[in-house]
């Protein structure tokens, strides 16, 4: 840029309806304060509305102010090491950690019998990571805490929706296992999850955009592949008790081998006779 030039500048900067962006203040190459430059609100975001007079010789720089793509990771990985800590500590195994733009899912073996408290403790321990790297980032890049706070609430609210596999769906089936059984709670969680899905389909027809339409894909693809396991992980859920010989304090009769309950260990009922768990199970599987 010469003495003299005309040229007018552009910032792009997220909106999130309640963040106020502050008047840019242009400086010469001395530190030097050349004028205060005001902003419009428009559709594509925030443009100066004037043209800029060089009156000096004026560092030009990109004012654009994006998150590095190693600080969105940063985010993301956070919340899933967060779940790894967690399983490792009582005796799991992770397989992998997958990154997707919007969030990440944790591969990882535990037992299907595990307690209701310890695998709550291990998906509560991935938000609570996810901000301890949020205030980590913002201590260090303080000039860009408002992308990092629209990153880091985007992926926190996308991880906590109740839509299986995510967290949020992962968290309702836990809360629906203190009330029905194994498979019933699967039921619900999914026939809640699809039925969100119908509402995001909705909500796609009046506000149309490409990216939600990869969402929407993507959740019922993820979902509908979860929802086709229940069986399977109803007969790991058996075996497992079968080889382990879990003992539960809680106790409760049952008329249906599909009625089985985390937490609890069962008398099966088949007309007039009545079987301990272990007899029922050592029965199902000594005969396949």
């Amino acid at each position: 840029a010469n003495k003299g030039d005309t040229l007018t500048y552009k910032i792009t900067a997220v909106n999130n309806g309640t963040t106020t962006i502050e008047d840019l203040e242009i400086t010469d190459d001395r530190n030097v304060k050349v004028l205060t430059v005001k902003f419009s609100s428009e559709d594509e975001g925030y443009t100066i509305n004037q043209n800029v007079k060089k009156e000096n010789n004026l560092l030009v720089g990109n004012t654009k102010k994006t998150l590095e793509p190693g600080e969105r990771v940063e985010i993301i990985v956070t919340y899933e090491i967060g779940h790894f800590l967690m399983v490792y500590f009582l005796g799991g195994k992770l397989y992998k950690i997958l990154i997707y733009p919007m969030g990440g899912i944790s591969k990882f073996s535990i037992s299907y019998n595990i307690s209701l408290l310890k695998e709550f403790v291990i998906l509560l321990f991935g938000p609570l990571f996810q901000i301890l790297g949020y205030f980590l980032l913002v201590c260090f890049f303080p000039e860009k805490e408002v992308l990092i706070s629209t990153y880091h609430y985007g992926i926190l609210f996308f991880n906590l929706l109740p839509i299986y596999p995510l967290d949020g769906g992962k968290l309702l089936c836990l809360f629906f296992h203190t009330i029905f059984s194994y498979k019933k709670a699967f039921y619900f969680t999914f026939c809640i999850g699809y039925l969100l899905l119908l509402g995001f389909l909705i909500f796609i027809f009046f506000s149309f955009s490409l990216n939600l339409v990869f969402l929407f894909i993507f959740l019922l693809v993820k979902l509908t592949r979860e929802y086709h396991q229940i069986s399977y992980f109803y007969e790991k859920f058996l075996l497992e008790r079968y080889l382990n010989h879990y003992y539960f304090k809680k106790s409760k009769v049952i008329d249906n081998s599909n009625l089985f309950c985390r937490g609890y260990r069962h008398l099966i009922k088949e007309g007039n006779l009545y079987y301990f768990e272990d007899e029922y199970l050592e029965k199902k599987y000594k005969s396949c």
